[in-house]
């Protein structure tokens, strides 16, 4: 009779055998005995677990090695009713994206998904903006070609004709514009 035995997942790595991209958990089933154990998810599935995790572990055809057949997330707040299903990811033990598809018929909430990816996506342009900017504030001085020591201004197309028209003045290397992220190109509406 086969036995199954259940530790904690203390790495979790990809490996290669040969052709066969493998993933792999080291797990501590107490007393000091560990053990590498291939993970077996269905072939659709790539979803790699978490450090803390318990893995269920069956013995495989090589004596004294066990292959993964399940986990168990020990922080999961089991949210998902009798009959319906959630797929979550997280980072360590914060749930951070959610898919909850419910039995009473309700889709899941994609508005409120792609609401926060255009949240996410204004965060990210206000920065692209601090950094435009911060690009476009920082001048260099240059002196001229023929050793006189004086300052010239270099031909740079960008320049705004205040700074261009001041001999000897500090002038951006070049202006940065940044391409229309998705939100400006309406891939999201």
């Amino acid at each position: 009779m086969a036995v199954a035995l259940i530790g904690e997942l203390l790495e979790w790595v990809r490996t290669d055998d040969g052709d066969a991209k493998l993933q792999e958990g080291r797990v501590d089933f107490g007393g000091g005995d560990t053990a590498i154990c291939v993970d077996y998810q269905a072939a659709n599935r790539d979803c790699p677990p978490v450090p803390g995790d318990f893995a269920v572990c069956v013995p495989a055809p090589e004596s004294g090695s066990y292959v993964i057949v399940g986990w168990v997330d020990p922080w999961n707040q089991g949210v998902a009713k009798e009959g319906e299903a959630r797929l979550y990811a997280r980072d360590g033990v914060d749930v951070v994206a959610a898919l909850h598809i419910t039995k009473d018929g309700n889709e899941p909430d994609m508005q409120g998904l792609v609401m926060a990816l255009v949240a996410r996506a204004d965060r990210v342009d206000a920065e692209l903006e601090k950094l435009e900017a911060a690009h476009n504030d920082h001048t260099h001085s240059y002196n001229d070609s023929k050793g006189t020591g004086s300052i010239a201004t270099p031909s740079v197309t960008d320049v705004p004709s205040s700074v261009a028209a001041a001999p000897g003045a500090a002038v951006p290397d070049f202006q940065y514009s940044p391409e229309p992220t998705g939100c400006d190109n309406g891939w999201i509406t």
